[in-house]
């Protein structure tokens, strides 16, 4: 290759580089786990803080009583161990980067405060991001790996995802569902482009290629899901099943789930969210077969003309 091209990527990627460790700057970070669980602060003084996250009724009596809850303080001296000053501060650049990325597509996003907090074990919500309000809320007891003692009880396929590892997966989700939008129809093709559109943005929040994290599969299940892909799409075309609305498809082929319902005897091997996986191959194929598409653009393609125009044959 040409010295002065090799130059060249050098300096563009060091440009790039250094403007998102810049960037990491715009986003603070308050411990509101820490407030809460090691000092000895009053609610006022608590409050003064962090006002957003009590009522005005909250008071010293309700702070003893959180603060008396065994099984949270466990969860917070797991929170402690797990992460320390560093793993904290990875988060932080973690996040401040994927907000980078977010904001090349919608400048008028601004950088968040970022706030640690517990979650009381609402195993639904492990982050929560309110633009309005410039907060980002993560519950890093949800955060605390597939294996910790306090997850016991929870399924597997649950358990997957209550990794440190997959904060920045789950809020670059997060941030493509809010961009993306409300699915715009009942039928099996609006709900496979809806998804599909959703964990494409993601792959370019995450920055990666790395198609088992996008879709937030084991490696197993990807493995299962790469090997199914012609039998799906075949099963979905002969049953008609495309532009036939349904109220059904969500929990079937979408949802976070043991695994996808075809109503055979082998449904238990094929893994969860199968729609999704045939979704954001087209979706992919869609963009790699019209380079020149915006991401704006590409929110706004109905359904029917993204596969007309996607190219996606997974029997290719």
């Amino acid at each position: 290759m040409n010295e002065k091209i090799l130059v060249g990527l050098w300096v563009a990627f060091a440009v790039v580089s250094c403007a998102e460790r810049d960037d990491v700057e715009l986003l603070d970070i308050v411990r509101v786990d820490s407030l809460i669980y090691d000092s000895n602060d009053n609610v006022e003084d608590i409050k003064n803080v962090v006002p957003l996250f009590f009522t005005d009724d909250y008071n010293d009596s309700m702070l003893y009583v959180q603060r008396a809850d065994t099984l949270m303080y466990e969860a917070y001296n797991a929170v402690k161990e797990l992460y320390d000053n560093k793993a904290i501060d990875d988060i932080r650049r973690e996040c401040a980067s994927v907000f980078y990325r977010y904001r090349k597509f919608f400048p008028t996003v601004s950088y968040p405060t970022l706030y640690t907090y517990m979650s009381h074990w609402d195993f639904t919500v492990p982050l929560l991001y309110v633009e309005s309000e410039n907060v980002l809320v993560v519950y890093l007891d949800l955060f605390l790996g597939a294996e910790s003692k306090l997850y016991s009880g929870i399924y597997d396929y649950i358990r997957h995802r209550m990794d440190r590892k997959n904060i920045a997966g789950t809020l670059s989700y997060h941030l493509a569902q809010m961009a993306v939008g409300d699915r715009k129809g009942y039928r099996l093709i609006d709900y496979v482009v809806h998804y599909g559109k959703v964990l494409y943005l993601k792959s370019l929040l995450i920055s990666t290629d790395d198609e088992e994290n996008v879709l937030d599969y084991t490696a197993d299940e990807y493995h299962r899901a790469v090997s199914m892909e012609r039998a799906v799409w075949d099963y979905y075309v002969r049953q008609g099943l495309l532009f036939k609305a349904g109220k059904d498809y969500a929990h079937r082929f979408f949802d976070v789930a043991p695994y996808s319902v075809f109503y055979t005897a082998n449904d238990k091997d094929i893994p969860w969210g199968i729609g999704r996986y045939v979704g954001y191959k087209m979706v992919k194929s869609y963009m790699d077969n019209n380079p020149r598409c915006s991401i704006d653009h590409l929110m706004s393609i109905p359904a029917d003309s993204l596969l007309r125009y996607s190219g996606y044959n997974p029997h290719l």
